[in-house]
């Protein structure tokens, strides 16, 4: 893999952008309020073509500790969001001296319910942002981050080039819809963006300098009987309002409807609601499996084996049906006991117990 498409960007702590802080935040999908001292600016050359001087500043919209520029990268943070939240954050973008090209990227999602779930979008001076196939750069911040890893050109009210001494206004937007789980409350995600700008002087022709990036999943699969085993796995849980447990199963024990009886200790119990995650721990301490029973509604509602000789990641469901009413858990991401992300899987994958049904 290329360093270009290994994305890391080099970041630390302190280039963290705060993305959200309160519902109280102006600005929720229909324009970030604007009139706010500019703070935390940057200014950087970036003179790809070398006649005459050239130079781009970035500046955050509001005073706070949750808002940093560090040269050409602005990270967002959301944390301490509750459902029904929303607001937004503008980012300042001036070239000076000469007209300037600039373009925008993002960088690859890590794996983050809260990003899965937290709907945002972009606009430039007040419209929405196309990507480089014309669609609204909107959705998911998970999905946003995708869409934009190869880079789109910006251009300001429909002109090529941002004029020199012009500053355009760079809205990001966000809401947490009100009916994602309460458990999001306490997690936190960050979306990296990165800036790059050109004279339009002498260069008419420009070309993207981040069409090279890509989100390529680094990952391995688990499938097959070669003794890998799954160490940890976040789930997402759909049902009704209930405790969900997880438990050391057996392998040949079963009820007389044919669902497996729960003979083991306990891996988690938690109380859920709809749109939960709960994660387990599989192999740290102590070591479960290769069985797991899903119970809920004190009812086993399921089974799955946690060794790769049945399929297991993210995307395959585990689902059971208990007196009228479904309940399914949603694998969002897992790890194997070396620490590898495992790949996702289809979502026809069915993974079965051994000597279960």
């Amino acid at each position: 893999m290329s360093p270009k498409e290994s994305d890391s960007l080099g970041l630390s702590r302190r280039q963290i952008l705060g993305l959200v802080g309160s519902a109280g935040t102006a600005g929720a999908l229909t324009g970030a309020a604007t009139g706010a001292d500019l703070s935390d600016r940057e200014r950087f050359a970036d003179n790809s073509v070398t006649t005459g001087r050239f130079s781009l500043s970035l500046a955050c919209e509001r005073d706070s500790q949750n808002c940093s520029v560090d040269q050409r990268t602005v990270t967002l943070r959301a944390l301490e969001l509750k459902p029904g939240d929303s607001g937004g954050e503008t980012v300042s973008i001036t070239v000076e001296d000469n007209d300037g090209w600039v373009w925008l990227r993002t960088a690859c999602p890590e794996p983050s319910a809260l990003a899965d779930k937290l709907q945002i979008r972009l606009l430039l001076d007040g419209q929405i942002l196309k990507n480089a196939d014309g669609e609204d750069v909107a959705g998911s911040l998970s999905a946003v981050q995708k869409q934009l890893v190869d880079g789109v050109r910006l251009t300001p009210d429909g002109a090529n080039c941002f004029t020199a001494g012009e500053s355009s206004d760079l809205e990001i937007e966000y809401q947490l819809p009100d009916d994602v789980g309460s458990n999001l409350e306490d997690t936190e995600t960050n979306a990296r963006f990165q800036f790059h700008a050109e004279q339009c002087r002498h260069n008419a022709s420009p070309v993207n300098p981040f069409s090279e990036y890509s989100c390529e999943e680094r990952c391995v699969p688990c499938e097959g009987d070669d003794g890998d085993k799954i160490a940890r796995a976040t789930f997402e849980y759909e049902g009704p309002e209930t405790t969900v447990e997880l438990a050391q199963g057996s392998t040949s024990s079963n009820t007389q409807d044919g669902k497996r009886a729960s003979e083991g200790e306990s891996v988690l119990s938690e109380p859920v609601s709809s749109g939960d995650t709960v994660t387990a721990e599989f192999h740290g301490e102590t070591h479960y499996g290769p069985n797991i029973d899903f119970i809920a509604a004190e009812e086993t509602i399921a089974c799955f084996h946690i060794s790769c000789s049945e399929p297991f990641g993210p995307g395959l469901q585990i689902t059971g049906e208990h007196d009228g009413n479904t309940y399914s858990l949603t694998v969002v991401s897992a790890e194997d006991t070396d620490g590898t992300t495992l790949c996702s899987v289809d979502a026809s994958a069915k993974n079965r117990c051994n000597g279960g049904s």
